[in-house]
């Protein structure tokens, strides 16, 4: 027989796969705290306090352990939190947020986007690289943007900035949503 067993308030554990359904509710001024925090260290203060004039149409998703899975503006996910590192990934809802209140000079690859839209399924390859601002470390969520600064996809960096001048060939990152992707679903 399957049964449904509460956990809190918002959890529950099922005996069908062990899975965790998790509910949306208003995160805790603590949450909101580690947010802001995040969301600075990454993207920087612009990014971060816009958020934070958000924080009473936010709601999260956890996971079973009560850790932040997702950060949802008007019940879309716009913040996906990894409990290994403590950091998100941004989804297209949130790029189209935060992208516009990060400074140009950061976290961001400049493509060919010839070369990018044409070769470019889920790594982005050093010869469509044209440049990238300094502050790119690997693991950091990038902001894959055409010469002129339009966002063409979000990634994840492999390498520094350092080395990206000095690779002609390889992998350069990781391109986790694109906006063809966004225009196919």
């Amino acid at each position: 027989m399957r049964r449904i067993s509460f956990i809190n308030n918002n959890t529950y554990s099922s005996s069908f796969g062990g899975n965790h359904l998790s509910f949306q509710e208003a995160p805790g001024k603590q949450e909101i705290a580690q947010i802001y925090g995040v969301l600075y260290y990454q993207f920087g203060r612009r990014a971060a306090e816009e958020v934070l004039k958000l924080a009473g149409e936010l709601k999260v998703k956890r996971y079973s352990s009560g850790i932040i899975r997702e950060v949802l503006l008007s019940g879309k996910p716009i913040l996906y939190h990894n409990p290994t590192t403590g950091l998100f990934t941004l989804s297209w809802v949130g790029a189209q947020v935060i992208f516009p209140l990060v400074p140009p000079e950061r976290r961001r690859i400049f493509v060919k986007k010839d070369i990018f839209e044409r070769y470019t399924k889920r790594v982005l390859l050093a010869p469509a690289v044209a440049g990238s601002s300094e502050d790119i470390r690997p693991g950091d969520e990038v902001f894959l943007v055409d010469e002129s600064g339009s966002l063409l996809a979000l990634g994840k960096a492999l390498v520094s900035a350092a080395e990206l001048k000095s690779i002609r060939k390889g992998k350069i990152a990781f391109v986790r949503r694109s906006f063809d992707e966004l225009q196919e679903s």
